[in-house]
């Protein structure tokens, strides 16, 4: 890992965990819609590492037959609580501003589904800072998958490549970026709920926005 990053022609970011704090809230949302359709505290604890793939992707795992069922549920626990909960990262603000004044296109490519995505930015008035805002179901695929970053992306960028930043938290975001010879910048500090990953080839590890508002500076 280094931190001799390209400068960016465009940066794209993950949402939940990396633009907002919502974590406590989807994690909240399933613990309950789990417990609900039989799982312990302990096995949903031990679920956890899959929570960062799509509904679409991850539920049929886990319910096989019932997994639509299964997400509508999620959905009743999520909008009960979700716009009231959610919040900024610290600096995100800062580091959106920064990047808005030099005129770097970003976008948001999230495994949230899409409408609630496009919801919430609008909810905390993120918006206006992204050309496109992309979610599950949006394209034919999800994270880790290219097809979600190429729909958000190809009006807009000829090629996706190292000169493309590509920031999320989980696992996902960083096999995604790291697949699609994207610059994987791993965002993790010690409030995230996920465990820490060391063992992915990402260009940059930061626990602090403020890390990449000066590599634009």
């Amino acid at each position: 890992m280094n931190n001799n990053l390209n400068y960016p022609k465009s940066i794209i970011f993950d949402w939940d965990g990396t633009i907002v704090g919502s974590e406590k809230v989807v994690f909240e949302s399933l613990r309950k819609t789990m417990l609900d359709f039989g799982y312990k505290d302990h096995e949903i604890k031990s679920a956890y590492d899959i929570f960062s793939h799509s509904a679409r992707d991850f539920l049929p795992k886990l319910f096989p037959n019932n997994w639509k069922e299964v997400l509508q549920r999620y959905y009743v626990y999520y909008n009960q609580m979700h716009l009231s909960e959610i919040a900024y990262k610290p600096l995100i603000i800062d580091l959106l501003d920064h990047a808005y004044s030099k005129k770097i296109p970003m976008f948001v490519v999230s495994n949230k589904n899409g409408k609630l995505l496009r919801e919430e930015a609008q909810y905390l008035k993120l918006d206006h800072y992204f050309y496109n805002i992309v979610g599950s179901l949006d394209a034919e695929f999800d994270k880790p998958h290219i097809a979600p970053v190429k729909l958000a992306t190809e009006e807009y960028i000829d090629n996706i490549d190292k000169n493309i930043w590509f920031i999320g938290d989980t696992i996902t975001d960083i096999k995604c970026a790291i697949d699609n010879n994207m610059t994987a910048i791993y965002y993790h500090n010690e409030n995230h709920p996920h465990a820490f990953i060391d063992d992915q080839n990402y260009e940059l590890h930061i626990q602090c926005f403020s890390e990449l508002i000066k590599i634009l500076s």
